[in-house]
């Protein structure tokens, strides 16, 4: 992995090393379809709950999973599809908070951000829509004290991987 690191790719991709199977190649490109699974499963679960029509999540789960790019991060041992099941997560996250306003729901997102974060910085401009828009609709409930800093602490836990880097370095 080069400059950050991607420790979360890398830790998992370590892990997967392990695997008594093929090639060390294909056994990191098998987390990477893993990934693209799981994405696909949290869109199909997603869009399940938004329309409730089966074959409607179904249809929009297959024409994910076959958009080139899509199909491309899944088969190549490559950060993106981690990058894509989190992207996934954190819509299905903003959806269940959006749909409940549940407080729990949105440290999920804070812990899930930082996650993402620690993977692939992109993340965070995919996420700061979606937060700001939260933090507008609930701010009284959102900016207390003890709520914000609850949230914070869950986001910086979840960069926490990126102390591996300094083990490993």
């Amino acid at each position: 992995a080069h400059p950050p690191g991607y420790p979360l790719f890398t830790f998992f991709g370590h892990l997967f090393s392990y695997l008594p199977i093929s090639t060390m190649a294909w056994r990191i490109g098998f987390f990477s379809i893993c990934c693209q699974v799981a994405c696909a499963w949290v869109i199909f679960t997603l869009v399940w709950e938004w329309l409730a029509v089966a074959w409607i999540a179904a249809g929009v789960t297959l024409f994910y999973s076959l958009a080139p790019l899509t199909w491309r991060y899944a088969i190549e041992p490559e950060v993106f599809a981690l990058n894509n099941l989190f992207a996934a997560v954190l819509l299905w996250i903003f959806f269940r908070y959006q749909k409940e306003r549940a407080v729990g729901w949105a440290f999920g997102a804070c812990a899930v951000l930082g996650l993402a974060a620690c993977h692939h910085l992109t993340i965070l401009l995919f996420a700061l829509p979606f937060l700001l828009v939260f933090l507008w609709q609930d701010r009284r409930r959102l900016l207390r004290a003890d709520v914000l800093f609850a949230g914070l602490r869950l986001f910086v836990m979840g960069l926490l991987p990126y102390l591996w880097l300094f083990y490993l370095g």
